[in-house]
């Protein structure tokens, strides 16, 4: 079983041989340079430098650890700092700073909500964009905000242009409609690295009859509602529809598929959206147009 993300993308692999089931392991892939962690790097004065864009693997490997990574900079530059750990099941709870030279907070993060992570209640994994002031170098500092570590507390750190981009989700996963009518579908766009066009959703592959109104999502907006019509005649089963979405990146039409899901409630305070297999539309009420009926051969007269 595979789960990912466009982009930077968090997989699950789940192998089975010879009727054994072994435990999912997750972990990600990317396009970008990667380098691994290298001690001692646990000051400014110890700081590993890196060049950009630039995604670190390590890992703060004792209680009160902290890793510095020192990069050259220019005025105006935007830059993403993003740690990939508790998605990876990893129980670090990093928390990021970035400092100029002489030593200054310029800016910091602990928790960054994840719309995307499933039932997952505590967004551990840090996420800050930020704009460099002026020339020179900048330290990104990494640590656990509850001073643990341990040979369990991996993490992947991006250190990067804002890459924009965007993912789509629909629920709920399964509909019922009447034949010939309109039921609505949710949308939700989950917007990275400071995308904020426009979204327009499509079906795609549908049977005839199938049409999905109300779109695009607009620049800004991240939820909308849409309507999705049956057809008056459609065969008297579920059916799996295909949706995808599209928008402009860097001035280029990009497509990218949409994850049916859940939309679930916990504690009254939580909302997760639950990825699902497929999105699945049963058409009730169905008027099939029935083959005519053959008319029976009139009997001919017997001849004397």
């Amino acid at each position: 079983r595979h789960t990912h993300t466009s982009g930077p993308s968090k997989r699950t692999l789940q192998c089975q041989q010879d009727g054994l089931c072994f435990t999912p392991v997750p972990y990600a892939v990317d396009t970008l340079p990667e380098t691994d962690e290298n001690e001692d790097n646990n000051t400014s004065a110890e700081a590993q430098k890196i060049d950009l864009p630039r995604i670190i693997n390590g890992r703060i490997a004792q209680p009160g650890d902290m890793d510095v990574f020192r990069f050259e900079g220019k005025a105006g530059q935007k830059i993403v700092i993003e740690v990939l750990s508790r998605r990876l099941h990893s129980p670090l709870d990093s928390l990021i700073r970035i400092k100029d030279a002489g030593g200054k907070i310029l800016a910091w993060n602990d928790d960054c909500e994840d719309k995307e992570s499933g039932l997952m209640t505590h967004y551990a994994d840090s996420y800050l964009t930020f704009t460099l002031p002026e020339d020179g170098a900048y330290d990104v500092c990494l640590t656990d905000s509850q001073s643990h570590g341990g040979t369990d507390y991996g993490y992947r750190l991006r250190i990067s242009p804002p890459r924009p981009d965007f993912s789509v989700y629909v629920d709920p996963s399964s509909l019922t409609i009447p034949a010939g009518r309109s039921v609505p579908v949710n949308v939700h766009v989950f917007r990275r690295d400071g995308f904020d066009g426009d979204v327009e959703l499509t079906l795609k592959n549908a049977p005839k009859g199938f049409v999905l109104n109300g779109g695009p999502v607009p620049a800004g907006k991240n939820d909308m509602s849409m309507t999705l019509t049956a057809p008056a005649n459609a065969p008297a089963r579920a059916i799996s529809l295909q949706f995808q979405a599209r928008a402009q990146l860097d001035g280029k039409s990009v497509t990218r598929p949409v994850t049916a899901c859940q939309d679930m409630m916990q504690a009254v305070i939580y909302r997760h959206y639950v990825p699902a297999q497929d999105f699945l539309v049963t058409v009730t009420g169905s008027r099939r147009t029935s083959r005519p009926a053959q008319q029976a051969a009139k009997p001919s007269t017997p001849t004397l």
